[in-house]
């Protein structure tokens, strides 16, 4: 058996199957030699994902099949999704850096932003600033040149917040 109790699988269309096995004089396709038959009645089944409920002999069951049989010629793969991985800004390092200065409490609820900005004077030398809520206040940390790999993840004159960087609350 191709599949087992438990199992994502998603019904064939009505097309792909009568395309593939053709159908009998009443216009049920015949998935089988061996007279196995995905019918009419079925047709609301063609296209949704189910799970399955039950295993028997070649027969697969779901949970509301209204008594229906299905094989694995009926079915098609389901592709699954893989867990999105989460694409911070930061390398571990930075946010780490930044962690250790913005995370306690007293300091992380009042940063408005942070900035990757270019020197006015030094053009191929970058810095970060963070600005506070006061919008009067802000932190300015050390030159970089523009080619290095430091905080190459974000983007030059764009405001980011601390979510966004993956920076948490100590």
């Amino acid at each position: 058996m191709k599949f087992k109790v438990g199992d994502k699988v998603k019904v064939r269309s009505w097309e792909d199957m009568r395309d593939e096995f053709g159908t009998d004089e009443d216009g049920d396709i015949i998935i089988k030699e061996e007279k196995v038959y995905f019918l009419k009645e079925m047709l609301d089944f063609c296209g949704t994902t189910q799970i399955i409920s039950a295993v028997h002999d070649k027969s697969y069951f779901f949970k509301n099949d209204n008594g229906w049989n299905f094989t694995e010629e009926m079915f098609e793969p389901v592709i699954k999704k893989s867990p999105k991985k989460k694409n911070f800004v930061l390398d571990e390092v930075e946010r780490a850096y930044l962690s250790n200065i913005v995370g306690p409490k007293s300091i992380y609820n009042e940063v408005d932003c942070v900035v990757k900005d270019r020197h006015n004077i030094y053009k191929d030398q970058c810095y970060i600033y963070i600005l506070f809520k006061n919008q009067e206040e802000y932190m300015e940390f050390p030159r970089f040149p523009r080619t290095s790999q430091m905080y190459k993840g974000m983007k030059e004159g764009i405001p980011y917040t601390l979510r966004q960087l993956g920076i948490k609350r100590n």
